[in-house]
């Protein structure tokens, strides 16, 4: 079966989340904000998250996360096992899988916990 196919059958099912994050930058970028909703559109999960690094200007133009707007969120620590006990076994649909997937490596590296195996515990689908 192919990808394109397998990700035809997930969506058919309707038994999918679909995550999105935003980040401080596309190379040695954190989580800023992460959104997951189920098939339906209900949200589950909808939090903007504070990362260890500035948000640098260039990167809030693009989606208007200001660091004022984290200074008083979560910090990557308290989110991420809420984030892998929603995500686990499930569909993941992601615009940019293996980019999603690296900033929340990256997000557990910079506030030094240990890495999840996101693609071990949920099927992620790159849409």
């Amino acid at each position: 079966m192919s990808e394109l196919q397998g990700l035809l059958d997930v969506v058919r099912s309707g038994d999918f989340l679909i995550l999105d994050t935003e980040t401080t930058g596309l190379e040695r970028g954190e989580v800023v904000q992460i959104r997951i909703i189920d098939a339906s559109g209900k949200t589950i999960i909808d939090t903007l998250v504070k990362p260890r690094e500035p948000i640098p200007p260039s990167t809030t133009r693009i989606h208007g996360i200001t660091n004022q707007m984290v200074a008083k969120a979560p910090p990557f620590a308290d989110i991420v096992e809420n984030l892998r006990q929603t995500i686990n076994g499930k569909h993941i649909i992601v615009y940019n899988a293996v980019y999603d997937r690296k900033m929340l490596h990256q997000s557990a590296e910079a506030a030094g916990i240990k890495k999840t195996d996101w693609k071990a515990i949920s099927n992620w689908w790159c849409a």
